[in-house]
């Protein structure tokens, strides 16, 4: 785990909420207070769609993609005054993060675990910070791929200029 400092608040704003940067994950949560404080989970709903839809659209995944999500966030956010709170949990895609780690040789270790691999963006009072995470869904003593994920996350920050 890891603590970033963003320095360019409206270009990271840019690449969380207009760019595809962070297309390749999924919401888990969010909390954003500007008048009002809005809460959002990212499980899906599979009992909303049609059955049709789902039997269609065999890539639903459990969780929505942020990139789903990021329009109704930006439509809520966005005017004169910048929220008071923005939490912003985004966890990988599993394809996605078996195919990262495996560009590191450690994708039979993401297969075996399967933890997800967490972006925690926080801002408030014109500060911005994202923090890393993993998350196990069993103990491990083997941290390879928190070090990796860690590794990787400010390597990425600073291709988009934002670290």
């Amino acid at each position: 785990m890891i603590l970033l400092e963003i320095s360019d608040i409206k270009l990271a704003m840019v690449h969380l909420l207009v760019r595809d940067s962070f297309d390749h994950f999924c919401l888990e949560s969010a909390e954003i207070t500007t008048y009002a404080s809005m809460s959002l989970r990212g499980r899906r709903n599979t009992a909303w769609y049609d059955s049709d839809v789902l039997a269609e659209d065999a890539l639903l995944s459990e969780w929505v993609r942020w990139s789903e999500m990021k329009p109704t966030v930006f439509s809520y956010i966005k005017g004169d005054k910048t929220p008071s709170l923005m939490k912003i949990i985004l966890k990988a895609d599993t394809g996605w993060a078996a195919e990262i780690l495996g560009q590191r040789g450690l994708a039979d270790l993401y297969q075996q675990y399967r933890p997800d691999l967490v972006l925690n963006f926080r801002y408030e009072q014109d500060h911005l910070s994202v923090v890393t995470g993993v998350a196990y869904p069993e103990f491990t003593m083997d941290k390879q791929l928190e070090f990796a994920w860690d590794e990787m996350i400010p390597q990425y920050f600073r291709q988009l200029g934002i670290a």
